[in-house]
């Protein structure tokens, strides 16, 4: 018999061959599939040419399988048994029944924003496994670029045109300072007033920083990081 692997035996030759198999006629079967019956059975025929064998003994009011079509028909039922499995499986995913989701995020965001919404989402879909990474925007980005992460939550849009982003919410940045520092007493400060002192700022690549080297850079300025946190 010639490899199945040389000819063309497509999906739809294995759907029509179990039907007629099942059903015993090329009127029925034909019937039932929703195909003319002239059609049906020159799809048998192409089949039956690939494979190099008869798969059905033609009598003048019923069809039976020849061995070679009994020895075939378990497979076919197993092929088209798994390829529902795998459209089943398929339907799940893009429904978010089950499957996996790989989030970067901020090391602020894991603990401020991440817990509530992490228990809302598992409560929607129980399904999916979550894994979290916490990175910087930077790396975030670069993972994303890179398909190792599929989400995630930073502090700037990226830089990268091709990757989409939706802002989430908004944050006041603010300026910590001591209590007898002068600006503790006031509700605003200026990029130079801020400028003039030693920062303590999150290291390079994450948001924060981005954003402030963006304002001293506006207004001509070099900020002084004396100290770096990526997290408080």
């Amino acid at each position: 018999m010639p490899s199945i692997l040389n000819h063309t035996v497509e999906l739809r030759h294995l759907l029509y061959f179990q039907a007629l198999a099942e059903h015993g006629s090329f009127t029925r079967a034909a019937a039932v599939i929703g195909l003319r019956q002239p059609t049906l059975s020159q799809q048998i025929n192409q089949m039956e040419k690939a494979l190099g064998v008869p798969l059905f003994d033609r009598a003048r009011r019923r069809c039976r399988l020849t061995s070679a079509g009994e020895m075939l028909l378990p497979y076919v039922r197993r092929v088209l048994a798994e390829m529902d499995n795998l459209r089943s499986s398929l339907d799940d995913l893009s429904e978010l029944k089950r499957g996996s989701l790989t989030v970067a995020v901020l090391p602020a965001v894991t603990h401020q924003l991440l817990p509530l919404a992490l228990a809302q989402f598992h409560q929607e879909h129980p399904g999916i496994h979550v894994r979290i990474h916490e990175m910087s925007v930077d790396d975030m980005e670069r993972a994303l670029v890179l398909g190792t992460v599929e989400l995630g939550i930073g502090s700037v849009p990226p830089a990268e045109t091709s990757l989409r982003h939706q802002s989430l919410y908004g944050e006041e940045l603010v300026a910590v300072v001591a209590t007898d520092d002068p600006l503790a007493r006031r509700k605003v400060a200026t990029i130079e007033e801020i400028g003039a002192r030693s920062l303590l700022a999150p290291p390079p690549g994450f948001g924060t920083r981005t954003l402030l080297l963006k304002a001293f850079a506006k207004a001509r300025r070099t900020p002084s990081f004396t100290m770096e946190l990526s997290s408080i």
